[in-house]
């Protein structure tokens, strides 16, 4: 059953709208990681944030399910255009939400690790349906 619903889903959303998406999401990635190599602490010293770490994983994990959910959510009960380009900028603005939420403790490195989350969403959003379409090519082609 969720097969369907997810499938069904996809049914809605274009690979142009996909693409846009993960541009997008590709281009404030690079921003942060810009923004990241010239931000230290006040007192000149390395912050005590590494890229590699269980909360960054988190955050990545959380973005993909909020992504994933709001797009088949926004396409299926919705059923309007470009479900991806409204669920990607909920998923965005949530991101910075609890950046902001965050206060003293906000960082670069976590909304980067949530525009991964978005960017993997998206590539696998286009890998299945590339998958799906190719799958069902075959299947007419040997009818």
């Amino acid at each position: 059953m969720f097969d369907s619903i997810f499938y069904s889903s996809l049914f809605w959303q274009t690979q142009t709208e996909v693409r846009f998406c993960l541009i997008v999401a590709s281009v404030i990635f690079a921003v942060i990681l810009l923004l990241d190599l010239g931000i230290q602490n006040t007192d000149g010293e390395p912050r005590n944030d590494p890229w590699i770490r269980k909360d960054k994983f988190e955050h990545a994990l959380a973005c993909f399910c909020i992504q994933l959910c709001l797009s088949t959510v926004i396409s299926l009960v919705f059923h309007i255009k470009w479900p991806v380009i409204y669920a990607t900028l909920a998923t965005v603005l949530i991101g910075v939400g609890k950046e902001v939420i965050d206060g003293e403790r906000a960082s670069l490195r976590d909304f980067a690790a949530d525009m991964i989350g978005i960017m993997l969403e998206l590539a696998m959003i286009v890998l299945v349906k590339n998958r799906m379409f190719t799958a069902s090519a075959t299947l007419n082609s040997l009818r």
